[in-house]
């Protein structure tokens, strides 16, 4: 039985050199894990976004008038 062998690595990196830059990168690699299987587009995420964001207003403008 074969087993499949774990691709990782594993960096040590001082205290001191912890910023906001390797931080952005820690999540990137972390969004690309969570998205690498993903078969959605960028077009229909797109779509999903702008769906959300008119939903959003629609119902911050009725909270207006209430």
């Amino acid at each position: 039985m074969k087993t499949k062998a774990r691709k990782e690595f594993l960096f040590k990196i001082p205290q001191d050199l912890y910023t906001r830059e390797l931080q952005k990168m820690i999540d990137y690699l972390r969004y690309k894990k969570a998205t690498s299987n993903s078969k959605a587009t960028q077009k229909g995420v797109d779509k999903i976004v702008d769906e959300v964001r008119k939903s959003r207003n629609e119902k911050r403008l009725a909270s207006r008038y209430l």
